[in-house]
């Protein structure tokens, strides 16, 4: 999977706070993994409503899954699968849009996680409407009936996306080295295990899951590669005169991605 989205803050520096000079081709390389990424999903698309490609072995994933069900597993995967729930993630969702703009008065910001958040639920809709492939019978299903359309997992979407947001928020400040890579470990093993728990569960199949991962990469590289156009454009905008933040010294024409100064 790519990297997490990164949310500039720091003026003259571009996306994950790498130099200016470097900002163009981070953001061609986004735009390049956002296309990779939408191949991704109609590949595998196309192959879940024809029941071909790698779509064609799922009956078989599913089967040899449900062998190897356990009690331990069993109930880490219902507890995995409650964080990536559409209400947990709109509910963590809406509490990170609040503490931006509450607390750290970065409305800009919260507005790229909330429309990025939008743009996920949004997709995943339209791809479940017009592929509309049946879930897995009820009998291997672990839990409540879903007759919901099964392509893709919208659990696996919008915990990815919205993960890759939070570890983007974290990578923007001066983590470095080891703990920048365990930030996006973290992000892809929890991701991995939602995932891997609709298909451990009975609600999805296996291409469920991977084209979910590839449409969440996809908005969080399309995210980037907007965000880090919108900067490029603010950089070699005219500089006016220096006007004051809210609450704050620092002038406009330094091209903060904030819209204030952090709250102390």
């Amino acid at each position: 999977m790519s990297h997490p989205v990164a949310l500039p803050t720091s003026p003259g520096r571009g996306l994950s706070g790498r130099p200016d000079a470097v900002l163009g081709r981070v953001v061609v390389a986004y735009a390049v993994a956002a296309a990779s990424a939408g191949l991704g999903t109609v590949a595998l698309a196309d192959g879940a409503g024809e029941h071909g490609d790698l779509a064609a072995h799922d009956p078989a994933v599913t089967d040899a899954v449900v062998s190897h069900r356990t009690a331990v597993l069993t109930a880490l995967a219902h507890a995995v699968t409650a964080v990536g729930s559409e209400v947990s993630i709109g509910l963590l969702t809406l509490a990170l849009v609040t503490w931006l703009v509450v607390r750290r008065r970065e409305v800009t910001t919260a507005a790229v996680v909330g429309s990025a958040m939008v743009v996920a639920a949004g997709l995943t809709l339209a791809v479940k409407h017009v592929v509309g492939r049946t879930r897995p019978p009820a009998s291997v299903m672990m839990g409540a009936f879903d007759s919901g359309a099964s392509f893709p997992s919208g659990h696996t979407v919008f915990s990815t996306v919205f993960f890759g947001l939070v570890a983007g928020l974290l990578l923007r400040g001066s983590w470095q080295g080891s703990r920048r890579w365990l930030v996006v470990a973290a992000w892809a093993v929890l991701s991995a295990a939602i995932g891997a728990s609709r298909l451990y569960l009975g609600y999805h199949w296996l291409t469920d899951v991977l084209a979910g991962w590839c449409l969440a990469v996809g908005v969080l590289a399309a995210t980037a590669a907007v965000v880090g156009v919108v900067e490029r454009r603010r950089q070699t905008a005219p500089r006016g005169g220096s006007q004051p933040y809210a609450g704050g010294s620092q002038s406009a024409s330094e091209g903060e991605w904030s819209d204030a100064r952090p709250a102390r």
